[in-house]
């Protein structure tokens, strides 16, 4: 294969490692864990750690923000350790395109 190749489809591939983690809706996984219900209808309807912490709980709304932060870290880092020709050649790592969050998106599932 090409190298020009080679590189496309490893960004392609670092940049769907980044969707997939981004995709993740913690917060609604740790309400519904929690008891807490459906979290998209309550506050805003946010599935975000402050919508979280509107339903009383300190702990869960810190625990969604950690992973929220993770799922912005973690496919970033793998990326760079799968892929590290791809990230350095497409500047990935200081774009922070790898991991799109659905809240920025307004995906909501």
């Amino acid at each position: 294969m090409d190298i020009g190749i080679d590189l496309t489809v490893n960004a392609l591939w670092a940049a769907l490692l980044g969707y997939a983690f981004g995709s993740i809706p913690f917060g609604l996984i740790l309400a519904r864990l929690a008891g807490k219900g459906d979290i998209r209808q309550q506050g805003s309807g946010n599935i975000g750690a402050t919508n979280v912490l509107r339903t009383g709980s300190k702990w869960l709304a810190a625990a969604t923000l950690l992973l929220d932060l993770a799922k912005g870290l973690l496919p970033v880092l793998l990326a760079k350790q799968l892929f590290p020709e791809a990230v350095k050649s497409l500047d990935f790592d200081r774009k922070g395109v790898l991991a799109p969050q659905d809240e920025c998106l307004g995906l909501r599932g």
